[in-house]
């Protein structure tokens, strides 16, 4: 987020030791964009810069970026416990402790698809969450009280049936609309499905190497 801000009086000025918000101006601070009715994005401060202008009064420019930002970059980078068959959810929930992300600040779903073997060292915490968002066909996204939220393949068919909106072309209605068009179903079609796998086997034991004769000496 990129929010123009009025300065008049240097509230939003890092270096004003008068300002009300003096010492909380750092970066990694939550951010909160909202209305009288309802909350539009949270995140994470990245930086405040003050703007002195001619004209009627001087603003700041806040720069914050959403949760995903404390989950990508060489210091998100995490090697989660090892897992065998449980179910996507189970994954998601391991990447996240992996990267210290809070229990209360999650929302995860159980998850349809069971993941058979799968491990990751040294990994962006961002990258496997996207991994296993591809193998669910799920969704991982940022919510609006500074946590992560991930669904499952059938969440919206399940959990969302009630309308929550009619448009109409009726006169006087609440919201009117000029034009639908149809899109071409066809598309979403697919007669063909072509997927790489990687199976693991742990019970087929054999001899690698085997020394006869003398014994080497080091």
């Amino acid at each position: 987020m990129s929010a123009e801000l009025r300065n008049d009086t240097g509230t939003y000025s890092p270096f004003n030791a008068s300002s009300p918000l003096a010492g909380n101006l750092l970066p990694g601070r939550k951010v909160r964009l909202r209305t009288q009715v309802a909350t539009l994005w949270t995140g994470f401060l990245d930086r405040i810069e003050p703007q002195v202008q001619v004209g009627p009064f001087n603003t700041a420019r806040l720069f914050a970026s959403g949760p995903f930002i404390k989950l990508t970059g060489p210091n998100a980078k995490v090697s989660p416990d090892a897992q065998n068959t449980v179910p996507t959810g189970t994954v998601i929930g391991k990447i996240l402790d992996a990267a210290s992300w809070p229990a209360g600040d999650r929302t995860v779903d159980t998850g349809d698809v069971v993941v058979g073997r799968w491990f990751a060292e040294e990994k962006e915490s961002l990258a496997l969450l996207r991994e296993i968002e591809d193998t669910e066909v799920g969704f991982v996204y940022e919510g609006l009280a500074w946590d992560v939220i991930f669904e499952a393949r059938y969440n919206r068919i399940i959990n969302h049936l009630t309308s929550q909106a009619t448009f109409s072309d009726a006169s006087g209605a609440a919201r009117p609309y000029t034009s639908i068009d149809q899109l071409d179903p066809l598309r979403e079609i697919f007669n063909e499905v072509l997927v790489t796998i990687q199976p693991y086997h742990t019970n087929a034991l054999a001899v690698l190497w085997t020394l006869t004769g003398e014994t080497p000496v080091l």
